[in-house]
């Protein structure tokens, strides 16, 4: 962990392990400073349930002209006192073992006054980051399953059940291309958006993070099986490149997301085509739910390798933890994906009639 911007850009911090303190991620402290970066500047910070010191530290580097950090936990404390030592803020920072609470009474007797915020605008927008900064943040629990982070044995299961559809992807994929030589460069597109909407890690009030997939889009345009290939190859580059996922759980993402829902996708959308339904319906139904159904299987993956009392009990868990943030991206995803076909249905309608999607 360490300093983002300011006079002590990219010293470390130290933190106490285990989960009793949580640090905030770098995304999420980043996110905050460039709210209140105007207040920052010769101002006096108050940080409550400091933990690390991490926050107070951070305005310091930016410039505040103190900061008073309360902490309850003797452990924590001892962190944040090494920190602000090896900073060199000793002369800017009080730290305080108390309840939160009784510090602030005690602040207030002491006719102490911190940072104000200047609108209501900026004050939700801090209030609702805030509250993302003291719910506790795992890698574990997101829509791209963490490296290590499943058994080996369901890791191996789970590669080997992709197998088949990997197969019947590459040679759905050959076909197309001999077939239409035009369509590759949709083919193309198809991926560059699940790769690009799948690397956007959103964080969940629940602690744990999600993301849309973009993979409904591709099933509609070219069918299920070449979309589990595809969705491979973009899970192995964002595992190599951007960390989001792993080598070891590859299987099981690519199941989860390049299988199983554009599966659902893909029946959706043909069922609204023999219902007659209007194509905009049909496209956002097949995107939301498929979307939907890929944190659904997910969770099931997690519960299978992890089940808590017995497997339903963590299901429950485990979907509890993606649906909050999950739900609504994927009713977004669902509206962009009409956007997008409809640009495509208006720009490269032979290809789509010869793909069989109008």
């Amino acid at each position: 962990m360490r300093i983002i911007a300011g006079d002590a850009k990219n010293k470390r911090i130290k933190s106490r392990k285990g989960t009793d303190t949580r640090p905030t991620l770098g995304s999420m402290k980043e996110s905050l400073f460039s709210i209140i970066a105007p207040y920052v500047p010769d101002s006096v910070f108050l940080d409550l349930f400091s933990g690390s010191g991490s926050i107070s530290l951070e305005a310091l580097s930016r410039g505040a002209k103190r900061a008073v950090m309360i902490e309850k936990d003797a452990e924590a404390l001892k962190y944040i006192i090494e920190n602000v030592n090896n900073l060199g803020y000793e002369d800017r920072c009080r730290a305080y073992k108390n309840d939160v609470l009784r510090a602030i009474e005690i602040l207030g007797r002491k006719g102490e006054k911190f940072m104000s915020l200047a609108n209501r605008k900026t004050k939700l927008l801090v209030a609702m980051l805030s509250l993302l900064l003291v719910i506790p943040m795992t890698n574990a629990f997101a829509m791209h399953i963490m490296e290590g982070y499943l058994p080996p044995n369901y890791c191996i299961i789970w590669g080997v059940v992709c197998i088949p559809f990997l197969i019947a992807g590459g040679i759905s994929m050959q076909k197309q291309a001999k077939k239409n030589n035009k369509t590759k460069i949709l083919l193309a597109l198809a991926g560059a958006f699940v790769f690009i909407l799948s690397s956007l890690k959103i964080p969940s009030v629940t602690g744990s993070c999600s993301h849309p997939t973009g993979t409904g889009l591709g099933a509609i345009l070219f069918g299920p099986s070449i979309m589990s290939l595809l969705g491979i190859i973009v899970l192995l580059f964002q595992a190599l490149l951007l960390a989001h996922g792993g080598l070891t759980t590859l299987g099981a993402n690519t199941f989860s997301m390049a299988i199983a829902g554009p599966f659902v996708s893909f029946g959706i959308y043909k069922l609204c085509q023999k219902l007659n339904a209007p194509k905009g319906l049909a496209v956002f139904l097949a995107a939301t739910i498929g979307d939907i159904f890929t944190y659904v299987v997910t969770s099931c993956q997690l519960a299978l390798a992890f089940p808590d009392q017995n497997f339903f009990a963590s299901l429950v868990k485990f979907m509890g933890i993606f649906a909050v943030t999950q739900v609504p991206i994927a009713i977004a995803e669902g509206i962009l994906s009409v956007m997008i076909f409809n640009v495509l249905a208006k720009n490269c309608t032979n290809e789509l009639k010869q793909l069989n999607v109008i």
